[in-house]
């Protein structure tokens, strides 16, 4: 099950379906004429048992993955499945994600709207030019079908532990998703180039992922540091695996290695201290760390697991000492630990009118064990028409590592209350209520470190108030799946290192919510060292999102100007259901280290239609000065002046920054 020979095989298929007619001339077969369609387009079998039924057979697999990888951290019987079930899962998503946003941004039509079958349109190839006032369609690739075809990362799983069950269950889900296209085709809703794009995708889904979450864990290093050199090759040589000669060339070269190479040459800890920490529990810290008693004090060993509890964000300074005791040594972590409490007003205005009041509550570090707590009360004009100022209310818990578990459990919840005049006065409240449980991917690494994928749900509710007040759009009940990676150093003024995050969500008609709709938006970050100069960096951050459907006449999801991306322009100078950003910055320290001058260039833009990616891309740059205070837990501020590059005003702008 190679990845080029099955991709390049489906990518071939799916190309020479399309343009050698194949899809047409098929279509047709199932075609009738004399009724102007497809007969089986809304036949009972067709419809609702081979269609509707099928997706509840996928999401069936989905919600039997999920079960298996959140019951892993209760049950021991599970807990060895873990790490392949988060992969399924995110495979499922991942594959039906893309898919979802691809039918969005092709445009390419169903058969059974197509002049061709009895529709009103013409057949445009994928890659044709498509007229303008040509209503688009959202038919590319085959959306049922990439259900069953992501089904195919459980034969990835099952080739890393029974080979021989690894053939039949890929030829099982291929078939299965060949049974998908074909009720589609029979239908009219896909040609067959449609369902060979979504295997396609499906499969580079779960050879990509592959690699990244299904890694063996790393053994821990025992005796092997220790073997002599000549009793390794010995056993080697006894083995056939290198000639006799070579074997005692290298075992002779071995007994003269350098002392500093052998581990035993480092004395053994013996017993593992931590001081300073008057709040934070030792289990914080102790997960953290990659040496435990018995290992040897080697220094590079120690240096990693003293950044490892700086990397948490908690504590001002980490101090790595050894003390010597009888038989080895104690290896002593001492912390300066930050402000946990911060209580502040929130005050801002910009040149536009645009004012807001309030007051924020973050508490860090809760019990000792990194939970976090926010609340925010704010009161806020932003100057847009028919739209008053506006109440809301946050608050937010997150408690990583939950009773000890592999888990990361999130809660939130929202309230704004808007007054409109629209021509009509009424009060629009929107209500949100969301709860997400994500597990750490692999052992490599510290325990905050690496990969972590998760799911959960978000509920929103829309409501009007008021004599004439419109109909609220009602409910909606989401699935919300998340997969990030993090890999970020705290360098104390500075941070270097990568961060990533991708977040899917969708909700339906057919699953209790009052309108269907996706999302999909990702994140990427990046911070290099430049030079020799302590704290001088390079930030490189990339983030987009696409949304799909939603309520009737809703507004705009997405809005760019400000302190949320080019921050030349207005709050809220572009919005749509779409949008793209991307920034480079430039950090230098001036005279202190807590204090760095920040250059920087943004681009992107918000539209309301994927018709409309080719807009203009809006360009800002800006200068201004980047604060980062030590004593308090991630806290970062940036202030400075920013100018659009399509006109000559310049604005004053202040954020918060960092991973």
């Amino acid at each position: 099950m190679r990845f080029p020979v099955l991709a390049i095989t489906l990518a071939t298929l799916a190309v020479l379906s399309e343009f050698t007619s194949f899809d047409r001339w098929l279509l047709s077969r199932f075609a009738d004429p004399a009724v102007g369609g497809f007969p089986a387009r809304h036949a009972f079998w067709a419809e609702q048992l081979l269609h509707r039924g099928g997706i509840w057979l996928v999401s069936a697999v989905a919600a039997t993955t999920l079960a298996c990888l959140l019951g892993s951290g209760l049950s021991r019987r599970l807990r060895t499945y873990w790490r392949e079930s988060a992969y399924v899962l995110t495979c499922i998503a991942l594959t039906t994600g893309v898919v979802a946003l691809l039918k969005q941004t092709t445009h390419m039509d169903c058969p059974w709207d197509m002049a061709l079958y009895g529709g009103d349109r013409p057949y445009v190839h994928l890659f044709g030019w498509r007229p303008f006032n040509l209503a688009v369609g959202h038919c590319f690739p085959g959306g049922h079908s990439s259900g069953a075809f992501s089904l195919v990362a459980l034969a990835l799983v099952l080739a890393r532990h029974r080979r021989r069950e690894a053939g039949p269950v890929l030829v099982a889900c291929l078939l299965l998703g060949l049974c998908y296209a074909v009720t589609q085709w029979l239908r009219g809703a896909h040609f067959p180039s449609h369902d060979l794009w979504s295997a396609f995708i499906a499969w580079c889904v779960a050879c990509g992922m592959a690699p990244l979450m299904l890694s063996r864990t790393e053994r821990r290093r025992t005796t092997a540091a220790a073997t002599p050199p000549a009793l390794a090759f010995s056993r080697l040589a006894s083995r056939g695996a290198v000639p006799p000669l070579l074997a005692t060339l290298l075992a002779l070269l071995g007994l003269v290695t350098p002392a500093t190479a052998r581990a035993d040459d480092a004395p053994a800890i013996i017993e593992i201290e931590f001081r300073g920490n008057e709040i934070t529990q030792r289990a914080v810290m102790e997960r953290e760390i990659s040496v435990a008693v018995g290992d040897p004090a080697e220094a590079r060993a120690v240096e990693r697991s003293r950044q490892a509890i700086q990397d948490l964000g908690l504590f001002r300074r980490v101090h790595a000492l050894q003390e010597p005791v009888v038989g080895g040594v104690r290896l002593v972590f001492v912390v300066e630990e930050k402000w946990y409490l911060l209580a502040y007003p929130r005050l801002s205005a910009n040149s536009d009118g645009q004012n807001a009041l309030g007051a924020e509550l973050r508490w860090n570090n809760l019990w000792g064990r990194n939970h976090s707590l926010r609340a925010l009360v704010s009161s806020a004009d932003r100057k847009e028409e028919g739209r008053g100022r506006q109440f809301s209310y946050l608050a937010s818990y997150q408690a990583p590592f939950v009773l000890s578990s592999p888990y990361t459990l999130a809660v939130s919840v929202t309230d704004a209350t808007t007054p409109i005049d629209d021509g009509v006065v009424y009060d629009e409240t929107v209500d949100e209520f969301q709860v997400l449980l994500s597990r750490k991917i692999g052992d490599r690494g510290s325990a905050s470190q690496g990969w972590s994928a998760g799911a959960g749900v978000r509920w929103q509710r829309q409501t009007t108030r008021g004599e004439s007040a419109p109909e609220p759009y009602g409910d909606a009940y989401a699935l919300v799946t998340r997969l990030d990676y993090r890999d970020v150093r705290d360098r104390i003024y500075s941070d270097v290192g990568t961060g990533f995050g991708t977040r899917f969500e969708i909700a339906d008609q057919n699953a209790g919510s009052d309108y269907s709709f996706s999302s999909l938006s990702a994140e990427y970050r990046r911070a290099l060292p430049l030079g020799e100069t302590p704290h001088q960096t390079l930030e490189f951050a990339v983030e987009g999102g696409t949304y799909n459907n939603g309520p009737a006449d809703g507004r705009e999801v997405y809005a760019l100007g400000g302190t949320s991306g080019l921050r030349g322009y207005k709050r809220e100078s572009f919005e749509g259901d779409f949008y793209y950003l991307g920034s480079v910055s430039y950090l230098r320290p001036l005279y202190w280290d807590w204090l760095r001058l920040s250059a920087g260039i943004e681009a992107g833009n918000a539209f309301h239609e994927t018709d409309d990616l080719s807009t203009d891309i809006r360009w800002s740059v800006n200068l201004g000065l980047r604060v980062r205070a030590t004593r308090l837990v991630n806290f970062e501020f940036e202030l400075g002046v920013a100018m659009p590059l399509d006109n000559d005003g310049v604005r004053f702008y202040g954020s918060r920054n960092g991973f």
